[in-house]
């Protein structure tokens, strides 16, 4: 009788045992449910930010909206597009004397053109769409090209600024087509990212970017930025690209200059 006891009672707590697994485990097994839940609905409002900034950065909000604009502006750089300065500087001009500097000129037959007034239209366009991106831009182009490469220079040595560019067309007798020039490997990266900007909106042949050691541009020490003597064409045989087609050279002009600054492009109206 005795020993049918303590069996009875063994029986009784393993069976007591096997209750109290089964009841840990099942509540092991919801906490870990809850959770995985928990996770689930913080990952979805995570992907509904990252979807409304998307949205954001569409051009679709309104233009007056601050935070709206800072948010379109951002881009892989770290950097919002407010906080970069470009100097875009129209080549020839007014030259350090005050003289009307033309640059290279060729006729058609009919009409006389000059570099100078050439370069003014494509520059003001550059300008448009790095403003309208978010970039602070400094330019002569708003003035008319009143003024000249070194004024550019002296200004860029006490200023900080984050990229030159001056623009050029090649005289009559060169080949057709795009070619920046450069000194150094960061000159010839920005040169690099403003040809590929203008290839994805203008049909013109690429020449290459060209190394140089003999310009005023590209060996100064005062702009302690990258900076590109970008030759946009020929005067004569790319003539009317660069006299029609100015508005869509511009653009790709400032398409590549976000592009190397890592910042987001906001392709505007005209």
């Amino acid at each position: 009788m005795i020993r049918r006891h303590w069996r009875l009672i063994l029986a009784l707590e393993l069976i007591i045992a096997m209750a109290l697994i089964g009841v840990i485990a099942y509540i092991h097994i919801n906490n870990l449910k809850a959770e995985e839940e928990t996770a689930a609905v913080s990952g979805a409002k995570d992907n509904g930010s990252a979807s409304d900034t998307a949205s954001v950065g569409s051009g679709d909000a309104d233009p007056s909206d601050t935070a709206a604009q800072t948010q379109k502006t951002d881009g892989n750089s770290g950097k919002t597009a407010t906080q970069y300065t470009v100097f875009v500087e129209t080549g020839h001009g007014t030259d350090e004397n005050g003289n009307w500097d033309t640059g290279c000129t060729w006729s058609d037959g009919t009409t006389e053109y000059v570099e100078a007034d050439v370069m003014l239209p494509i520059a003001k366009s550059m300008v448009k769409y790095l403003r309208d991106s978010g970039v602070t831009v400094i330019t002569d182009a708003d003035s008319g090209n009143d003024s000249n490469l070194f004024a550019a220079l002296d200004y860029m040595e006490t200023h900080q600024v984050d990229a030159f560019v001056n623009l050029h067309c090649d005289y009559e007798g060169a080949d057709s087509g795009t070619m920046p020039l450069y000194r150094t490997d960061e000159q010839k990266a920005l040169g690099l990212a403003l040809s590929k900007g203008v290839h994805e909106y203008i049909d013109i042949p690429d020449r290459g970017p060209q190394y140089r050691e003999d310009l005023d541009t590209l060996n100064s020490e005062k702009p302690k930025c990258p900076a590109v003597l970008f030759e946009t064409g020929c005067i004569s045989s790319d003539n009317k690209i660069l006299t029609t087609q100015y508005d869509e050279y511009g653009k790709g002009l400032a398409k590549g200059m976000c592009d190397f600054l890592g910042i987001r492009f906001h392709e505007a109206e005209k």
